[in-house]
């Protein structure tokens, strides 16, 4: 008879462990204007040159960023690293 593989033996990848993390172990983020501990996503749009898009034509790219919800500032840490 013949022996069956398991999984890993057939390449699989294995499981990872599931990692439980509580809300306590979490560290707040506020904002740098305003202390602010809520945020909301908005869309920064960015324009791609013709002459380096794959594509050959100029592109528009939206670039998701947060925004303090209280006073709308914008933490450097949530800006593209070439901006911030």
């Amino acid at each position: 008879m013949a022996k069956i593989k398991s999984l890993n033996e057939m390449g699989a990848a294995p499981k990872t462990p599931q990692v439980q993390i509580k809300a306590s172990d979490l560290e707040d983020i506020a904002c740098e204007n305003c202390e602010g501990k809520v945020f909301k996503e908005v869309m920064m749009v960015k324009r791609l040159s013709a002459l380096i898009s794959p594509t050959g034509k100029e592109q528009v790219i939206p670039v998701p960023v947060l925004r303090c919800d209280d006073c709308g500032h914008i933490n450097k840490q949530f800006l593209p690293k070439e901006i911030g």
